[in-house]
């Protein structure tokens, strides 16, 4: 059972585990609203991302190329913010609440 503030209970407290929302980027991500906030660098991965992709050819014949330029535009954003060069293609994510600590995270990411 999870616990409000201010309950008391005989179970211990359940937090929020962090949600990140995927990019859906057929065809729409921009006029959806998502807002990138969170990237993953998935150039070691990305060759079987690929192949995966490669599957849906005959039902979806455009999703390589569309994903290829997704993970490479967002693999730019990435290198941009991260000052990591050596990025070739990456994810983007964004988060569902926000960051509260006792300090910025400036190395933590």
């Amino acid at each position: 059972m999870a616990r409000a503030p201010g309950l008391e209970s005989d179970y211990p407290r359940v937090l929020r585990l962090p949600l990140f929302l995927f990019e859906a980027t057929i065809p729409l991500t921009d006029l959806e609203g998502f807002n990138p906030d969170f990237y993953i660098d998935i150039t070691d991965v990305w060759e079987v991302k690929l192949e995966a992709l490669k599957a849906f050819y005959r039902a979806q014949p455009f999703l390589e190329s569309w994903y290829t330029n997704v993970a490479r535009h967002r693999a730019f954003q990435a290198r941009a913010l991260s000052g990591h060069s050596e990025i070739e293609y990456a994810e983007a994510f964004e988060r569902t609440r926000p960051w509260v600590g006792a300090h910025l995270p400036l190395n933590e990411l």
